[in-house]
């Protein structure tokens, strides 16, 4: 089995933080935003992988970038177009 291309696998993590976007949540400070390792595992990804497409995707502007507080990991949002 191939792998995927890069803009397919671009648009599986874009896709996968669209769905954690729209799903709803229980806390108001988690709403919107979805970390690293929740994309990459709902887009079959490892997070690295994953990192590098959505930092590739914040510079094109199509996800929102957030330092999480008390970590060192990657708050992610979905920018609606």
């Amino acid at each position: 089995m191939s792998r995927s291309t890069y803009p397919q696998r671009k648009d599986a993590v874009l896709n996968a933080l669209r769905q954690l976007f729209c799903e709803p949540s229980t806390t108001s400070e988690k709403a919107g935003k979805a970390n690293t390792r929740e994309i990459a595992l709902q887009c079959d990804e490892s997070i690295y992988s994953a990192r590098s497409i959505l930092l590739a995707l914040a510079k094109e502007g199509q996800v929102s970038c957030t330092k999480q507080a008390h970590s060192r990991g990657l708050s992610w949002s979905y920018i609606p177009r």
